[in-house]
């Protein structure tokens, strides 16, 4: 299993790397080519996106996950890939139509101005096509093919990245040409997952295995709106308490802060698949537990390295209008870095106790609506990145410990907790440091040493028998 795992991870992790990189270079342009106002309106139509993606579909994508995997035959699993599919081209037709056709009043809920009910017109049909092309992708995933999806991935990515700034800089479009640019790659990005799955995709639709997945996606269809509720309340709080301005420094901040994701989370992506197939195998938690302290290792790392460097980097990678963002990347960076181990605590999906993890996620988002409010009005955005933090970890720790009672994982929580009060401390004597005048060169050195001494105690602490591991692994592959 940790051989299969690292195996799709390093496929997984490439593509994300690269992905995301991309995502880091076009960062300096957008954030020079739209104002405030316009990058927080990108913002906030992505995170009304992404909620509706799983309202829409109810979630089918992961009920195409559990009863994939379980499918005794190609047949049972062309009909269930095949209706997800067609489900959802129906449900984002409706959606576009009635997008379109209520453009003005929902604009003015959404962005706060009817004026931008043309731009929601034109993000209808990219949210669209967007969830058309997350649904062929993740298909990829659930049959195993980690290439194909980094192919499709990668194909996205590039032609989004492309087209957006040709138009957005060489057409004078704005963020008209943002979202034009994301339909164009997902058009195209779709076209080729739909051809790598197509032993599985066809003209084919059953209202019986429609049921089957949407009994077990349906009640998580409202605690993923709630898990993503707990990042991203914040945005829409801060929409309406602060502005859209506002909105747009974070996240500004928000994007560096997703910097840390970016070599975990193709190990991340590699987890819940590999779970699903394996999970009844008797020693399946035993070789879930290392699969976690390898994770904490890159995710922990690359933390200190944001708390380090956060201002170096938005000195970098921002425009003179959103270099006072640093500040909000670190919280930010944690609490994305919290809610990203949600696949490490699998009990309520792989016994179907689905109903509470929607309660747990509610629950989650209701304390992050309560705290951000509160504290946005008092703290202004340190408030709001700071209420998303303590939101997301009492939501995914509460979760980890009810999972434990369905399907218990031998994790090393002493081991990890310690690892965290390292991470701890030496982010503080890095941040210390700063207070003190020196010679930026200087303060470069020490911070670029207290780095990679944290790392190699990090190491020590979580990955010396996984090492060994590896090791082992590598050695029988080449026997």
């Amino acid at each position: 299993m940790v051989r299969q795992w690292l195996k799709d991870s390093v496929i997984y992790g490439a593509t994300t790397i690269v992905t995301r990189g991309v995502a880091v270079v076009m960062l300096p342009f957008y954030t020079r080519l739209l104002t405030r106002g316009e990058y927080g309106a990108i913002d906030i139509l992505t995170v009304v996106g992404s909620i509706l993606n799983i309202l829409l579909t109810m979630e089918i994508a992961q009920g195409v996950a559990r009863r994939f995997t379980d499918a005794e035959t190609d047949e049972e699993k062309q009909a269930y890939a095949s209706t997800a599919w067609w489900f959802g081209v129906a449900l984002y037709s409706l959606f576009v139509i009635i997008g379109i056709l209520f453009a003005n009043p929902i604009a003015s809920l959404v962005l706060n101005s009817a004026e931008q009910a043309g731009l929601f017109r034109i993000a209808c049909w990219a949210i669209a096509l967007n969830g058309l092309f997350y649904l062929a992708q993740n298909q990829l995933r659930w049959q195993l093919m980690p290439s194909a999806f980094a192919s499709a991935s990668l194909v996205y990515t590039v032609l989004a990245a492309v087209v957006s700034l040709a138009l957005m800089a060489g057409f004078d479009m704005g963020i008209r040409g943002f979202f034009f640019g994301q339909m164009v790659a997902a058009v195209v990005a779709t076209t080729l997952s739909i051809a790598f799955a197509r032993a599985y995709i066809g003209p084919r639709f059953d209202g019986a295995f429609l049921k089957r997945m949407l009994a077990f996606s349906a009640p998580l269809a409202p605690a993923s709106i709630a898990a993503l509720a707990i990042g991203f309340v914040d945005r829409f709080l801060i929409l309406k308490l602060m502005g859209v301005e506002a909105n747009g420094l974070y996240s500004a901040a928000f994007r560096i802060g997703s910097l840390v994701l970016l070599a975990v989370a193709g190990a991340q992506s590699a987890v819940t698949p590999l779970i699903w197939s394996r999970y009844r195998d008797p020693d399946a938690p035993a070789r879930i537990e290392p699969i976690l302290r390898a994770y904490a290792f890159g995710a922990l790392s690359l933390l200190l390295g944001l708390a380090l460097f956060a201002q170096p980097i938005a000195l970098l990678l921002t425009g003179p209008d959103f270099q006072a963002c640093y500040p909000y990347a670190l919280p930010l960076a944690a609490s994305l870095t919290i809610i990203s181990l949600t696949p490490f605590a699998p009990g309520l999906h792989l016994t179907n106790k689905t109903h509470l993890f929607a309660l747990i996620n509610i629950a989650g988002a209701g304390l992050s609506a309560l705290l951000c409010y509160f504290l946005i009005g008092r703290f202004g955005l340190t408030g709001a990145a700071m209420g998303t933090l303590i939101a997301s970890t009492v939501s995914v720790s509460s979760l980890f410990v009810i999972s434990q009672r369905y399907y218990p994982i031998p994790y090393r929580w002493g081991t990890l907790c310690a690892a965290l009060a390292v991470a701890t401390v030496f982010g503080l004597v890095g941040r210390y440091f700063e207070t003190l005048i020196l010679d930026g060169w200087v303060l470069l050195a020490i911070r670029t040493l207290v780095l990679l001494f944290s790392v190699l105690v990090l190491a020590r602490l979580l990955v010396g028998e996984i090492r060994a591991g590896v090791t082992r692994i590598i050695a029988g592959r080449a026997g």
